[in-house]
């Protein structure tokens, strides 16, 4: 995804490293953006303070922990989880509370197309997306889940669990999810 050479550059300020880091990961932060933000622009507000957020931080990358990829994703669904957060408040005191549509090209292996992907993870309730989209999406342990979502280990493994008993539950007529035993 990233050359070293650009995290090297950024290391050392250089704003040409800043703009290849940009260019060569926007698509891919941008997806993840979607999977939980609602619309275009509340992905670009949580994609700035994740850029600025990796840009101040570069520093603390470690190459021998893993791929910049990681470090990055990490990074991006970190801002967007607090945007949902901010966002979430300011709508609840306006008296009104966003629906949460998700655009993920996640459950392909199972042969949906990316409207029924949308349909499903927009029907799922919030509760669930959330966990099923740390877990299974982006790789976080049910402890980091509960650390991001300030509940328990349990309640993380519970909602998971229900989220995949939802996905089951609505996908049981077309079978697909037997086909590739993943529910």
């Amino acid at each position: 995804m990233i050359d070293p050479h650009v995290i090297q550059l950024c290391l050392a300020g250089k704003p040409k490293g800043h703009e290849l880091l940009y260019k060569g990961s926007a698509p891919y932060a941008f997806s993840i953006a979607r999977r939980y933000l609602d619309n275009q622009e509340d992905c670009k507000d949580a994609l700035q303070e994740a850029y600025a957020n990796a840009f101040r931080k570069i520093n603390q990358y470690d190459a021998e922990k893993g791929p910049f990829k990681f470090w990055f994703r990490r990074i991006v669904v970190n801002c967007c989880l607090k945007y949902r957060q901010k966002r979430k408040a300011f709508l609840t005191v306006e008296g009104e509370i966003a629906e949460d549509p998700v655009d993920t090209s996640y459950l392909e292996s199972l042969q949906l197309s990316r409207e029924e992907v949308r349909r499903l993870l927009q029907e799922m309730p919030d509760r669930y997306r959330l966990v099923f989209m740390l877990s299974i999406m982006d790789d976080y342990t049910h402890k980091e889940i509960a650390d991001e979502l300030n509940i328990s280990t349990e309640t993380s493994r519970s909602q998971l669990t229900r989220a995949k008993q939802w996905l089951r539950k609505h996908l049981e007529g077309s079978k697909k999810w037997e086909q590739y035993g993943l529910l």
